[in-house]
């Protein structure tokens, strides 16, 4: 990812357009005022059109740090919810969070990342699905997009060894390979609500 690209990373294209006019109108205007010194000439009335592009800059600056912050808040949030996946507090304002980043262009694989494990926490597997393989695009070695990964294909796997234990409870392989996919799961920690369902129906089948 260019500089640039990191710059205006989760920046509205309007926001990247606003940003790209003020540096422009910036360094127009100090050309204008530099040239005007130099060559003895009036330019108090220059400084005042300053104020346009300094707005224009800032607006998406301003933005850039909100994203930053945002990504913080919604980590911390998200573990916190799985370490208390009963918090309905704490959900409702982990949701809030996420639908004001989760409709920006995110490009960085660290950022999609973190929306991804959120929008899992919260079931919403889809949208984590979608920001995981941006993610996984970004930086297939990104160590939080990985783990990702593997959770969501425990939870998948925790369905199907649940059932096939139901239809065949003598089975101790089966049983085996349920109770050592819940044990993984416990230690990977998870909030999304289907899978603690799954895991509530993995201990019955467990006799736990």
């Amino acid at each position: 990812m260019s500089w640039f690209a990191q710059l205006t990373d989760g920046l509205y294209p309007f926001e990247v357009v606003l940003l790209v006019l003020g540096i422009v109108l910036f360094l127009a205007l100090l050309t204008a005022f530099l040239r005007n010194v130099f060559c003895d000439k009036p330019y108090g009335g220059l400084l005042v059109f300053f104020v346009i592009p300094i707005a224009m800059i800032a607006y998406p600056s301003i933005q850039t740090v909100q994203i930053g912050e945002g990504t913080v808040t919604i980590a911390t949030k998200t573990a916190e919810l799985v370490k208390n996946p009963d918090d309905q507090q704490l959900r409702a304002s982990l949701e809030t969070d996420v639908a004001k980043l989760g409709g920006r262009p995110i490009s960085n694989a660290q950022t999609a990342a973190t929306l991804a494990e959120a929008q899992f926490a919260l079931g919403n597997e889809t949208a984590a699905q979608a920001n995981l393989q941006k993610a996984i695009k970004a930086n297939p070695k990104l160590p939080a997009a990985t783990q990702l990964q593997k959770k969501i294909q425990l939870t998948q796997n925790l369905s199907t060894l649940t059932e096939r234990a139901k239809a065949q409870p003598a089975d101790a392989a089966t049983k085996a390979e349920l109770q050592n996919t819940v044990t993984a799961l416990q230690q990977a920690g998870v909030a999304n609500p289907t899978a603690v369902k799954r895991m509530a129906e993995a201990r019955i089948v467990l006799n736990h």
